[in-house]
């Protein structure tokens, strides 16, 4: 199965404080919000190593984010 890569810029509005669980494992989230006729408010989540790459940006701050988008099915409903 090939990943799909996607390129967004937009308005960093919030980053929250990092989660650590069992075993290390760490994420932390933020939210852009889009430009254009119909603003959208995106909430994305960064793992492990990346969690500090958050540091060097301020709310207000324009950013570009390279992510990708994975599915899957269980019990007849899907996620992203």
């Amino acid at each position: 199965m090939e990943n799909s890569k996607f390129e967004l810029t937009a308005d960093l509005i919030e980053i929250m404080e990092t989660q650590t669980y069992n075993k290390g494992f760490k994420k932390r989230e933020f939210v852009v919000e889009t430009s254009g006729k119909y603003p959208q408010k995106i909430l994305f989540q960064t793992v492990q190593d990346k969690v500090d790459m958050l540091d060097s940006f301020s709310i207000g701050d324009t950013i570009s984010i390279s992510f990708d988008i994975k599915g899957r099915e269980w019990k007849d409903r899907y996620f992203n």
